[in-house]
């Protein structure tokens, strides 16, 4: 939770992915609230759910596809955010096209961006990122799609729901380049399940897997105070 609110303060572009029932949305909600009040966020949904905090927010929402100049879909309103001119973008559920808009707006500087989609790992999350931005009809090699992604997704965070009902974040992965035909990411924490209770309940603990992100160095060369211990394995 601490490393998640040094991301979000950091302005890191977050992406929170897992499966239908997750808890996306909750967790992106969260994230979202630990944004300083003074900036100015646009939040575009496909269903106005999330209720922020912050007084400085404008709520996006697609309007049916039913003909007419006031029809609008995901697509549009995720680049009419970007022109608002925004400290934040936040996006819940990036299903589709809007995918392209969204990573050229973050590889462009539009930092500190918070989006969910539906994957059930990091490395689903990025293959998934590509598929989509493809799908906007974006005719360039596949290694300039990967190569945008990895410029603009800094985190992925990865939410299960178990049999129990519960929902956990199982992993946390700091996207770190391309190589080959991959966008590559490092593992920073991971839920390890052990096992499971006489009321049928998964118990188990968070582990830090003793890799250390990329833009710590960065915090602590301009004066951020970090805490670089919750990094050690246990």
């Amino acid at each position: 939770a601490d490393f998640l609110a040094v991301c979000v303060k950091a302005r890191r572009n977050i992406c929170v992915c897992g499966g239908p029932g997750a808890g996306t949305g909750t967790l992106l909600s969260a994230l979202a609230a630990a944004i300083d009040h003074e900036e100015r966020i646009v939040l575009v949904e496909q269903v106005a759910r999330l209720k922020l905090p912050q007084p400085h927010v404008v709520t996006l929402e697609p309007r049916p596809m039913r003909g007419g100049p006031s029809a609008t879909n995901m697509r549009e309103l995720v680049a009419n955010a970007v022109r608002m001119r925004p400290n934040r973008v936040v996006v819940h559920e990036v299903n589709g096209g809007e995918a392209l808009e969204l990573s050229m707006a973050m590889a462009g500087r539009q930092d500190g961006t918070l989006f969910s989609s539906y994957a059930s790992t990091a490395r689903d999350c990025l293959d998934r990122l590509e598929t989509m931005i493809r799908m906007a009809g974006l005719d360039v090699q596949a290694k300039v799609v990967r190569e945008q992604i990895a410029a603009s997704v800094n985190v992925v965070v990865t939410l299960t729901r178990f049999a129990d009902g519960t929902s956990r974040v199982t992993q946390i992965a700091e996207v770190t380049g391309v190589e080959v035909d991959l966008v590559t990411a490092q593992d920073i924490f991971n839920f390890k399940r052990e096992r499971q209770d006489d009321d049928g309940h998964v118990q188990g603990r968070f582990q830090a897997t003793g890799m250390q992100p990329r833009f710590y160095d960065e915090l602590q060369r301009r004066g951020d105070h970090v805490d670089v211990g919750i990094f050690r394995e246990p």
